[in-house]
């Protein structure tokens, strides 16, 4: 239908009440979208935190959404008459709305689609609403048929109302005695979602095929959360990232790199190709859980190296190609809105909630949870390859990755190794020396990264960077192409890494990837060929090499009482969501090449968490 000139006023009160920089709700389109031939319904199941589970019931006309909200939802027993309270219109792309709304946000609470379909008045239908009689036939998946929306007349001695409106089934082939809305729910599924059409399903939306490959956003890092309500904040994870590329109910999974590890993870890959979609791109975190909530890379790194993948779970932060759709032009909280509305957040998969405002408040909580972090991203920003500001990384204490130059052998009863010395390389391409890192490791990796590193024996770097005391002889050398995820708590006056824990060995990265600047640009750094020793002496277990001049302290880690007060809305919401997945419902099942899970299930499970993958 076409617009109405008088569309802007009458989504002035839906625009006053929402903030777009909190809520993924869609704003109204600068211009109205072109509607279907015929015009559509929906009705969205609403469970409103303080309203009360109600339904959401939506006609178009005029470019905008007529709505009601519907107490004990729509019936087809037409002896069923349901109290409709008339609300504010809402814009065209609200019809493709789920998720959940943010609380302190209108209608605070988590909203599903229940049915959709086209709908057609019977007779002038302006008319009808200036009477407050309007008739109209369904065309949708669990509702069908005639229907009546009807006006209550004001009780005498009380002020007129134009909220007040009854809807009720009509007498026909479609009417069912006690087909109530659960009934109706138990009875019929919920509506597939859309094929693909004209209407762009998110303003920034073109038309276009699956990509063959993408590169990755990447953060930034900051030493301190940005300012500002223009930025929205999600968990840091500690896990590898990949890319799932849907089409046709096959998935690709694939690392930031390009590397596929799709025959690596079947069962992530079965759990995305059962999503009820034509085709995704999907970007994401893969994970493993601790019992406590929190993800932890050297599970991780057992799960994979035991092929475990089914204790494993991804969570998906954006959605850039979705039925057709190329996404990327989108605003970020427009692709956040698409991806919770996939609704099919299985065992495995997870999606990623945001939290908008409060950036400094739970960087502190996620701080004292024990989290790595929060990413900061820009909600109004499109999608972009690479590197760049949109995207801030803001981690609690030190964690990078250090390309592994070299190794000291063990003392005493330990075996394997002493400790990985390790590196990096500055944007000009200088490769600097870091320090060492001798605890973290377990028995398996002592063996298992010594054989790496004597797998890649060389002789010493011809030109590297080294600040503070010369190197010890003891460093035995490796081809500068393995990369180490370290965690320290500071930087030494000679640009050495303090108390260094080795995490793992990362797969998915190149050590030329390995850029950062210089801890301290004063430091006076000299270019040296490090000296070699065919015997070298073993350094004490867990030291680097080398002695280093008196250091720097960095400011401690937030205190546990920090950011708890007044003013830290960030925190309980960050507590809740640290410790479960975004979805509470029975426990899922898992889906396995051998055992996909089919449609029926897919549906059962719309509001399944699984549990915790079990404790090593």
């Amino acid at each position: 239908m076409s617009a109405a000139p008088g569309r802007d006023t009458s989504l002035r009160a839906y625009r006053a009440r929402r903030d777009f920089a909190v809520t993924a709700e869609p704003p109204p389109a600068e211009v109205a979208p072109l509607g279907a031939d015929a015009p559509i319904f929906v009705v969205q199941k609403h469970a409103a935190r303080r309203a009360g589970l109600h339904w959401d019931f939506r006609l178009e006309h005029g470019g905008v959404l007529w709505s009601w909200a519907v107490r004990k939802g729509p019936s087809l027993d037409p002896a069923d008459r349901r109290a409709a309270a008339h609300v504010e219109d809402h814009p065209l792309d609200y019809a493709g709305f789920q998720g959940t709304i943010p609380d302190g946000q209108y209608g605070a609470g988590t909203v599903e689609t229940w049915d959709r379909g086209t709908w057609e008045p019977i007779g002038d239908p302006e008319a009808g609403m200036r009477k407050g009689d309007l008739t109209f036939v369904l065309r949708g998946t669990r509702l069908a048929g005639r229907f009546h929306l009807v006006r209550l007349k004001p009780r005498p001695g009380r002020r007129s109302s134009q909220d007040g409106w009854l809807l009720f089934k009509g007498r026909d082939g479609f009417a069912r005695a006690g087909a109530d809305a659960a009934a109706i729910e138990a009875s019929t599924p919920a509506p597939a979602p859309p094929k693909p059409g004209a209407t762009p399903p998110a303003p920034g939306a073109v038309r276009g095929r699956l990509p063959a490959s993408q590169v990755p956003q990447l953060a930034e890092t900051a030493d301190e959360p940005p300012d500002g309500g223009e930025w929205v904040s999600e968990i840091k994870f500690d896990g590898y990232r990949l890319l799932v590329f849907v089409e046709n109910g096959a998935a690709r999974v694939i690392t930031r790199n390009g590397n596929d590890w799709t025959p690596r993870l079947p069962a992530l890959a079965a759990a995305c190709a059962s999503l009820r979609v034509s085709s995704a791109l999907l970007d994401g975190e893969l994970v493993a859980l601790r019992p406590d909530g929190l993800s932890s890379f050297p599970d991780l790194q057992a799960a994979l190296a035991a092929g475990q993948d089914g204790r494993l779970n991804l969570y998906l932060f954006d959605l850039l190609h979705l039925d057709g759709w190329d996404l990327r032009g989108c605003r970020l909280l427009d692709r956040k809105r698409l991806l919770a509305g996939l609704d099919a957040w299985q065992g495995v998969l997870r999606y990623s909630d945001h939290h908008a405002g409060d950036t400094g408040p739970m960087r502190r909580e996620a701080c004292r949870l024990g989290l790595e972090g929060i990413l900061c991203k820009r909600a109004d920003a499109p999608y972009q390859p690479g590197r760049g500001p949109s995207w801030l990384k803001v981690k609690c204490r030190g964690r990078e990755e250090f390309v592994v130059l070299g190794w000291t052998p063990p003392a005493g009863s330990r075996t394997g190794l002493g400790s990985v010395h390790l590196g990096y390389y500055d944007p000009a391409g200088h490769l600097h020396y870091a320090g060492g890192a001798g605890s973290g490791f377990s028995q398996a990796e002592l063996d298992s990264v010594r054989a790496e590193l004597d797998a890649r024996a060389a002789p010493p770097p011809r030109a590297l960077l080294v600040a503070g005391e010369p190197l010890e002889r003891s460093i035995r050398w490796v081809r500068p192409d393995l990369v180490a995820e370290v965690q320290y708590t500071g930087w030494s006056g000679a640009g050495r890494v303090r108390h260094a824990v080795f995490l793992g060995l990362r797969e998915d990265k190149e050590a030329r990837d390995v850029v950062r600047e210089p801890p301290d640009p004063e430091a006076k750094r000299t270019r040296r060929a490090p000296r070699s020793n065919p015997h070298p002496d073993p350094l004490p277990e867990g030291e680097g090499a080398g002695s280093a001049p008196p250091v720097r302290t960095t400011p401690p880690l937030p205190l546990a009482g920090e950011g708890r007060g007044e003013g830290c809305g960030a925190c309980a919401w960050l507590r809740d969501r640290a410790a479960r997945g975004p979805r509470l419902g029975p426990p899922c099942p898992r889906a396995t090449p051998e055992k996909p899970l089919d449609g029926p299930v897919r549906r059962r499970t719309s509001r399944c968490i699984a549990p915790p993958p079990p404790s090593r």
